[in-house]
């Protein structure tokens, strides 16, 4: 893989990460684990900048990897597709929220340790989704075609500017969600 095709997958595969699971852990944070907004947020952006950093393309490049490994493919039976994303999600995300709360200036221990078992806990959950999400985004954004028998056959017939509008939409309702939950929860 070229430099210039490597920059566009993990941009948009950050971006998939980013829209799917932001809204997610901000309300185990924020409404369950009871870390401050300022916190939250903070943990939320240097999530961000780190995962356009390279955390980013760590998880999917990860994620190519195990499943390249397992001898996973988009036509293998989508049970094993969806326990493979939970479990990488879950080990993944135990290894690493860790030291984002401790960076973003969360120094109770209990918290941290609380957060990050909430949040591995809830990967294992969202693992499958986020995995089918980053799937979406790379035929979407016309990287690379989905093949998976879940992803619906019509989304290969829009053109191209619909596919790129339904991309904004989904951030933009990534971003909605995330700042209801500030609202909504108590500081």
């Amino acid at each position: 893989m070229g430099f210039k095709k490597f920059i566009k997958y993990h941009l948009i595969d950050t971006t998939a990460i980013i829209t799917f699971s932001t809204p997610f852990f901000v309300f185990l944070e924020n409404a369950i684990s009871k870390i401050s907004d300022l916190n939250s947020i903070r943990a939320r952006a240097y999530a961000i900048i780190l995962s356009f950093l390279g955390l980013g393309k760590l998880i999917s490049g990860g994620r190519d990897l195990s499943r390249k490994l397992f001898h996973i493919t988009h036509k293998t039976n989508e049970k094993i597709q969806i326990f493979h994303d939970a479990i990488y999600l879950g080990i993944f995300n135990l290894l690493t929220a860790p030291i984002i709360y401790f960076i973003a200036g969360e120094t109770n221990f209990f918290k941290i340790l609380s957060a990050t078992l909430l949040t591995s806990i809830f990967a294992l959950f969202i693992g499958a989704p986020m995995g089918f999400f980053i799937d979406s985004f790379r035929d979407l954004s016309g990287l690379k075609k989905c093949e998976r028998k879940i992803y619906p056959k019509k989304l290969h017939l829009i053109s191209k500017i619909s596919k790129i509008i339904l991309l904004i939409l989904l951030i933009l309702i990534s971003l909605i969600i995330t700042l209801c939950i500030y609202l909504l929860t108590p500081n």
